[in-house]
């Protein structure tokens, strides 16, 4: 009798432990995917932000650009990219 009571005690103590297991199992799960989710949703904003980043880069290059290209105008407008003449040599105005 007395071995009969000692299995009923160990399948309780089975019993309750397995399901706190499964309960602290389940929180674990939930709360799991809840974290999951958020860092979907914050590499998804991650993703775009940096989209939106190197469209901004590439405007930034593009005036820039278009800056030295206007720069680049004004100075040889000035005359500051003209190439100079050379001046003859005692040798050639020899020749002439």
């Amino acid at each position: 009798m007395e071995d009969l009571m000692k299995a009923d005690i160990f399948f309780f103590i089975t019993t309750v432990a397995v399901v706190v297991f499964s309960l602290l199992g389940a929180i674990m799960l939930f709360y799991g995917i809840k974290i999951a989710r958020d860092i979907q949703k914050i590499a998804e904003i991650a993703r775009r932000e940096s989209e939106e980043i190197i469209k901004d880069i590439d405007d930034v290059r593009g005036a820039f650009k278009q800056k030295v290209v206007s720069l680049i105008g004004i100075l040889s407008s000035i005359g500051l990219f003209r190439k100079k003449k050379r001046s003859k040599s005692k040798k050639e105005e020899e020749e002439i």
